[in-house]
This record gives C-alpha cells, sequence and structure tokens, in this order.
C-alpha cells in the first residue's frame, strides 16, 4: 500500500482530482498535458440525474407516440378548413360533363371534317327485293292487277294477306292458268297519285265488262304498301250436291266449304257424263275485291243430253225384262197384280200399251235431295191374263200405274246407269 503522499482513487463520496493547469508542466494550449505515469486517472460516476442520451430517446418516443404530428398544422381559418371535403356527387357530374363534351366533339368532327371516303366494300346495293319492299300505293294496285293479267297468280299473292280463311284450291297456277286471258283484268287505269292514298280508284275491262271499283291498301311497318285482301272469299251452294264432284277451272273443290277467289272468271264442271251444270250457271265472275263478306252462288246441276238418253235406254230395257216376266208381280218392276184364285205357273201375259207415247214425253230430272239420281213418273198402261188351276182363263185386264222411275248417274256409259222403280 503506498504512503499518504501518493495519489489514490477517488473513494465514494470524494471530489474528482482537478486535471493540472494548461500553463503546468512543459504541455502547450494545443496539447493537454498528458498525467504521469504513476498517477491513477479517477472513473467517472454516474450523476443521479438523467443522461442527454436518455433524454434524447425519451423525446423520440414521444414524439413517435404523439399522432398530432401528422395533422396540418392549423391555418388562418382555423378548424373550419381541416374537415372540408369535394364532394362526391360533383366529382361524378364534372365527369359526365366531360364525357359528353367528348363525345359531341369527336361527333361533330367525324360528319363535319373527317373526310372518310367511299369504301367500295361496304357499299350498299338496292335490290328488286327491297324495292318491292316501299312500294306507294299506286304500284301495289298496278303490280297485283298486273300479274293476274299476266296469269302470274303466285306474283299477285305477293301484294297482300288472303281475305279469309277458305280454301286455297284456286290459287294455283294451274287452276287460275285454266282461265281464259280475256277473263282477266285488261285496259287497266288508276284514279289517283296521291302517295299516302288508302284506297285507289282504278278501272279495268273483264271479261268483256268495263269495271270500276276501289282497291284498298294499307302501309306497313316499312313504309310500304300492302293491299288490304288479295282474295275474296266465295262459296258454292249446290242443292243436294253433298254426293256431287265439281270442278273449277279443271282443279276439283269442296264445295261444301268456303274457297278464295281473285277477280276471274271461272267455269264450273262435274266430271260427269251425265251431269252437268247449265249454260247459266256454269260460269261465275268476280269482278273486284270489293267484297267484304262471303259471296255465295246458288249452282244447279241437270241431267245432259247423253244422261237424258241413257236414262231412257236403261228405262226401256227394264220395263222390257219386266214385261217378259211370266209373274203376277216381277221383282224391281213397276206391274204387278193379285190374282183372285190360284195361277197355272208360267200362264201370266203382260204387254204395255201406249208406249211410244210414254217414250215421247219423257223427261227425267235430277233429285232435289241428292243431285247425282235422276228422277222421271211414267204413267204406264199394262195388260195382263192369266189362267187359274181350275182351267179357267182371267182374260185380258188393264193395270194402269204412275211409275217413279230413279237411277244414279255417276257412272259414264248406259251400261252403269241401273233403273229402279218405285209406286
Amino acid at each position: 500500500m503506498s504512503d499518504g503522499s501518493t495519489s489514490r482513487g477517488r473513494g465514494p463520496g470524494e471530489d474528482p482530482v482537478a486535471p493540472p493547469s494548461r500553463n503546468e508542466g512543459p504541455s502547450s494550449a494545443a496539447t493537454p498535458s498528458r498525467p504521469g505515469s504513476g498517477v491513477i486517472r479517477p472513473v467517472p460516476q454516474p450523476s443521479d440525474g438523467p443522461s442527454f442520451e436518455a433524454i434524447a430517446m425519451q423525446s423520440v418516443l414521444s414524439r413517435a407516440r404523439d399522432s398530432s404530428r401528422f395533422e396540418a398544422p392549423p391555418t388562418a381559418d382555423g378548424d373550419a378548413s381541416r374537415g372540408r371535403r369535394v364532394p362526391a356527387r360533383l366529382l361524378v357530374v364534372t365527369a359526365l360533363v366531360v364525357v359528353a363534351l367528348g363525345i359531341t366533339a369527336g361527333a361533330v368532327w367525324v360528319n363535319l371534317f373527317r373526310d372518310a371516303g367511299v369504301d367500295d366494300e361496304t357499299v350498299v346495293t338496292v335490290t328488286q327485293t327491297d324495292g318491292a319492299l316501299v312500294r306507294t300505293p299506286q304500284e301495289t294496285v298496278r303490280g297485283y292487277l298486273g300479274a293476274l293479267a299476266e296469269g302470274d297468280i303466285e306474283k299477285a299473292l305477293e301484294f297482300g294477306p288472303l281475305g279469309g280463311t277458305g280454301s286455297e284450291a284456286l290459287l294455283t297456277p294451274e287452276a287460275y292458268g285454266a282461265m281464259p286471258e280475256e277473263s282477266r283484268p285488261r285496259n287497266i287505269t288508276l284514279g289517283t297519285d296521291d302517295p299516302l292514298a288508302t284506297e285507289i280508284p282504278v278501272t279495268y275491262t273483264l271479261a268483256g265488262e268495263d269495271v270500276s271499283t276501289s282497291i284498298r291498301v294499307k302501309r306497313t311497318e316499312t313504309g310500304s304498301y300492302d293491299l288490304v285482301r288479295a282474295t275474296v272469299t266465295i262459296q258454292l251452294q249446290v242443292a243436294g250436291g253433298d254426293n256431287l264432284p265439281v270442278f273449277v277451272n279443271g282443279v276439283e273443290v269442296q264445295h261444301t266449304s268456303p274457297i278464295e277467289a281473285v277477280p276471274g272468271t271461272y267455269t264450273l264442271t262435274t266430271g260427269l257424263s251425265f251431269i252437268a251444270f247449265p249454260t247459266d250457271s256454269s260460269t261465275i265472275s268476280i269482278l273486284t275485291l270489293a267484297r267484304s263478306k262471303t259471296g255465295t252462288f246458288l249452282v244447279n246441276p241437270e241431267l245432259t243430253d247423253a244422261g237424258t238418253s241413257a236414262l231412257l235406254e236403261s228405262a226401256r230395257t227394264s220395263l222390257t225384262r219386266c214385261i217378259d216376266a211370266a209373274e203376277l208381280t216381277p221383282a224391281g218392276c213397276p206391274n204387278g197384280i193379285r190374282a183372285p184364285k190360284p195361277v197355272a205357273p208360267g200362264s201370266v201375259q203382260w204387254s204395255m200399251s201406249g208406249a211410244s207415247a210414254v217414250w215421247t214425253s219423257f223427261s227425267p230430272a235430277l233429285s232435289p235431295d241428292d243431285q247425282t239420281v235422276a228422277l222421271a213418273t211414267l204413267p204406264l198402261t199394262f195388260r195382263v191374263s192369266m189362267d187359274y188351276t181350275d182351267g179357267s182363263n182371267s182374260g185380258f185386264k188393264d193395270v194402269r200405274v204412275n211409275a217413279v222411275l230413279s237411277a244414279t248417274m255417276l257412272g259414264s256409259d248406259a251400261s252403269a246407269v241401273t233403273v229402279e222403280w218405285g209406286r
């Protein structure tokens, strides 16, 4: 242990040893003096107060915890300006206005200032079909009647809908083509040039008649005009004709049902040899489209001359057979008698008087209940004689009968006509 004059460490509670003065020793002001090697430098003791580094760290942590450092400094307006924001609706309206202005400006530039030129690949050529879709009222009426005049029923029907729901049997090239040319519209003249007309006055010649009428048209969604109807509905009425075949212009139709037709003349036939329509009812004429309701045409067939002859021949043959029968009442014959007593077999003899007068006045007609059946009433006078089994003879007796003759006339020759007799 050193003596008392020797330097020692600073004990607790002692003040640190002051360093030597700058003027002591050989050191200069720029270089501090180094203590001697034997001198023990006192170790600094921590003071009771916080150090500088602790104070600095505390300040940093305090600022990190303080959220107010992210707020903008107060302005002259105070807190009122701190929460002010731009409304969202204003932003949306502004954006829409900008977009609208942009579109408008683009459209103006394209339509007024931009020269786009012509692209041959995008040029639209109007075809005949396109043109047909924008027909004027006059083009529609003239086109319809013109097609009928040319016999082109299919083209005519392109100008409007059917007028009803009847049979379309007469709307075929076969049926319309059988119509004579003079039965089609000719000399067509329209009475108005109004591009918005819905009723076109028109005159033409049809089947030798001068026709003056109006044809109604209607505007379609495309701006074109069509006929209100391109056909009229007709009904053939044949009393008792349910079993009678009917042909119109060579085409068989169901005359018990409505039929659609266009202006023209139509010839009616039965297709039979013995039954036909008379001249005054064998042709019907449809002059215009003005008919709004179903047109009814009454037609009554009659026996042809060939039919009358075939029936007469069959009636004579039948009566000859009846007279030759050696019976009191021959089956299927108009002649018959009852005997007062038993008759010897094979002894009955028949004859007919006034036969020539009967056949001269022979005038059959078709039945009103069935127009395929011919009827005739014949005043017949028979004479009959017979032998009785007791050996006596009756002598000649006259038998007068109003006989009713009937026969179906659907055949084509006399052999197919079978006569039936009634009283």
